[in-house]
């Protein structure tokens, strides 16, 4: 009989858009530093800029679908951060409106 060696165990592949590893040190994501730094005002306006970014760049860097994804996650949490600031009851801060052209 020959000894056969343990198959080795796969890692899954990390997920780039909804937790890419580059962007955690420890257990803290950069997200939620920035959340925590800027405020929820401040935040909201940095996620209105991040779902432009990967809009205007979609498939300028990279494949189109990335930049997608990316824009719709940024996307989701600007849902979620308005829903809390609403629940807040500070809905007068405004957002942020691109300049006219």
């Amino acid at each position: 009989m020959t000894k056969t060696e343990p198959s080795p165990v796969e890692e899954p592949a990390p997920d780039l858009v909804n937790s890419p590893p580059h962007y955690t040190q420890g257990r803290i994501e950069c997200i939620d530093a920035i959340e925590s730094a800027l405020g929820l005002d401040g935040f909201i306006a940095f996620l209105q800029g991040q779902v432009l970014k990967y809009t205007w760049r979609l498939g300028r860097k990279g494949p189109a679908e990335v930049d997608a994804r990316k824009a719709a996650w940024y996307q989701e949490r600007l849902v979620a951060a308005l829903q809390e600031r609403e629940r807040e009851g500070s809905r007068e801060a405004s957002l942020w409106r691109p300049p006219r052209l």
